[in-house]
Order: structure tokens, then sequence, then C-alpha cells
């Protein structure tokens, strides 16, 4: 109604005699257009228990018109004349008119694709690609798959088990209503926890894979040059803008702790906090993630969770020890100190 002011206005009356007019003639269907905040509950109150009412919020940006009016729609049917079938809703056939077709790129080419030929060496390489990294759409034969596997820097590819199984379970359990975020708990974590205690743990994890930072130097100045970065020398502040988006974050941590990362190439990018590290021994949370913060982030809390809440309890078994061995949360490339 006029000025905002709903059912209060004086005009409201028309819909209410509407309705009562509806009822009488026992309409079998009434559709109903209005703005978004049209009370929908009054018109269950009008025609009482007799009818269904369903109701649905529409832009007509969602069909890909160019005006940014949104409109209510109230369908209202005499329950003993109609019915929905099961399985359907007003909710799913409007949303079947908001569907796009998706085409790949190979959808765009008529001809068949001519035969590959290949070299043996690259034949038997490609198999390998296509046996350890089945979600590759665009292998690089130039690079050996059967190389990238195990070692430092390299993808380790490992299926959901034990371990990514109990870790990503965790992560449902933080709600954004409450303001919880994996990010929060390895930060409150890390803030009191004994970093010695936990490098010797990750070592006895990794077969003395993970450096200490007291055992890397810095660089003696900001430079490109790719170098071994520990873990545990990252340090861990809440960006400027936030934590990232709890959704985006946990798919992120999903792809990471289920199928790995190539780390040769995903470097990272360093914010040292102070110029006099420079050329010195490493410390405990001595650089920050100037890029890459998402990637480290996700293998932090595979890290804290599992030593803080799994180690030591009954579900960490000798499976979910071992799945955690394989996954890539050792050192990283890093580069570009800031």
């Amino acid at each position: 109604m006029g000025a905002r002011s709903g059912k209060d206005h004086w005009a409201f009356e028309t819909h209410t005699a509407h309705f009562d007019v509806q009822k009488g003639l026992l309409t079998d269907l009434l559709v109903v257009e209005n703005v978004p905040e049209y009370n929908v509950e009054c018109v269950r109150q009008a025609l009482g228990p007799a009818y269904k009412v369903h109701s649905v919020k529409v832009d007509p940006r969602a069909f890909g018109q160019r005006a940014a009016r949104a409109r209510v729609y109230v369908v209202a049917y005499r329950r003993k004349a109609l019915k929905f079938r099961d399985g359907t809703s007003l909710h799913g056939m409007l949303s079947l008119l908001r569907q796009k077709p998706i085409l790949s790129i190979s959808d765009y080419f008529w001809k068949k694709l001519p035969t590959m030929l290949l070299s043996a060496p690259n034949a038997a390489n490609l198999a390998d690609y296509e046996r350890l990294y089945p979600n590759k759409m665009y292998p690089d034969l130039q690079q050996m798959a059967s190389k990238m596997r195990g070692g430092s820097g390299t993808k380790v590819k490992i299926e959901a088990g034990p371990w990514s199984g109990e870790v990503l379970t965790a992560l449902q359990k933080f709600d954004p209503e409450r303001d919880e975020h994996p990010c929060e708990y390895v930060a409150t974590k890390l803030a009191t926890m004994n970093h010695e205690a936990l490098h010797t743990w990750l070592q006895q994890m990794t077969d003395g894979a993970v450096m200490h930072p007291s055992g890397v130097t810095m660089p003696a100045d900001k430079t490109s040059t790719v170098f071994q970065t520990p873990i545990l020398s990252f340090g861990y502040k809440k960006p400027t803008d936030g934590w990232p988006i709890l959704k985006d974050w946990v798919g992120h941590a999903t792809s990471i702790y289920s199928n790995g990362y190539e780390s040769w190439r995903e470097t990272v990018e360093l914010k040292v906090l102070s110029d006099a590290s420079l050329g010195q021994p490493m410390t405990w949370g001595c650089v920050l993630p100037a890029k890459g913060f998402g990637r480290i982030s996700v293998l932090m809390f595979g890290i804290i969770y599992s030593y803080a809440e799994l180690h030591g309890k009954p579900c960490w078994s000798e499976e979910v020890e071992k799945e955690f061995k394989q996954c890539p949360v050792k050192n990283l490339n890093a580069y570009n100190l800031i």
C-alpha cells in the first residue's frame, strides 16, 4: 500500500474483499502479483485453510531482463480442486526458467579431432598423467608425471580417506552465523601453543622433512629467488579484509586435502615482518604470506587440528596417520620478499 503502510492502509480492504469474493465463487486458482514487501501471510489468513498458498520472489534480472523491479508472486489454489505433483513446486518450476545451457569448448567443433601422434615416451608420459591426475585437463608433457609425486615441492595425490575425512568433517562444524572460522581456530591455537613441541611432532610425522625455522637463513636482501621456507616460519595474522569467505575456503581446503596441489609452480610471496631479519636465521612466524594466504591457512589448519584434536586420540589410527604423512604439509617454495 502507499507509503509502505501495508495492511494498515485504507485501500487494503479491497484485497480482503477480493479474496472473500473468490472464496464465495470457489475459485480454483488465484495468482497475486505485488511488491516484495507484500505480506503473504495476509493472503493465507484471508483465504483460510481451504486454500494452499505458495509464494516466490522473482527478480527480472534472474531471467536476463535489464530491469531491477523485483516482485513477489503468490499462487493460491483450492486444496480439493488442484494439487502439485509429487516432487514439484512453484520454486522448482521458476528455477527451470533461469537455467542456461553450458557448452564445453569441444561442443563448438563439428569435426572429429585428428588422431593424436605421440612418440613412445610422450605416450607413456600421457598415460601416467591420466592415471595419476585424472582431473588435469591439459597435461604438460614437458614435465614427467611420474616425477611429480612424492618428495619436497611436488604434488601429492591422495584420495579422501581416514585423515582427510576427519578434517573435512570438522570443517562442517564451523558456523559463520556465530563468527566461527577455521582460520580463527588456528590463530587462537598458535598464540598459546608450544612451537617446539609442534615441530618435534611434525618431524616424527614426516621423517624429518619439516625444517626448523632456525635452520634456514633468510635471504640477505629482498629478491625474487625461490627458496624453501619452513611451514612453521609463517606468521598467522588476520587480513585487513577479514578471513576468507568460509564456503569458498572450505571448497579450497577440500581440494587440497583430497588432491594436493602443485607447489612447484604455486609459489608463495612473503612479507618480512622486519628488515632486520634479512640475512638472519628464520624464527617462528617471521614472515607473512602476501600471496597464498588461503593455501597456507588450509595447510596450517590440517596440521594444527591433527596435532591438537586428533593425535593421541582413539581416532588417530595407523590408517589416519599414514594418510596424514602423505599430505603436502612439509615446506613450501616462496619468493619475492617484500
